[in-house]
């Protein structure tokens, strides 16, 4: 695992002991394939093993209006108990 996994874990860690309801990330594309993707498959392991139902993929902010070119990965998430009442599993 890369120091940049373990960068996230910990934050994952941290946001599981706040209980934070909510989350957005953004990181390059090349994240989903680095390490064969590994380094996105424990990410995405981590925060649903923290509770959290994710949803991820890939856009160009260009599309929702942004002066950026470029496409980007994009990880959604929100904590099992709040997803479940939202049916935010729906929009994956």
């Amino acid at each position: 695992m890369t120091s940049s996994v373990n960068d996230f874990l910990a934050v994952i860690a941290t946001m599981k002991k706040l209980s934070i309801p909510c989350f957005f990330g953004e990181n390059v594309p090349n994240l989903a394939w680095h390490n064969g993707g590994k380094d996105l498959d424990a990410i995405l392991t981590s925060l649903r093993s923290a509770d959290y139902v994710v949803i991820h993929g890939f856009t160009n902010p260009r599309h929702w209006g942004a002066p950026e070119d470029r496409t980007r990965l994009f990880i959604l998430g929100l904590r099992k108990d709040i997803a479940d009442a939202v049916h935010f599993s729906d929009f994956s």
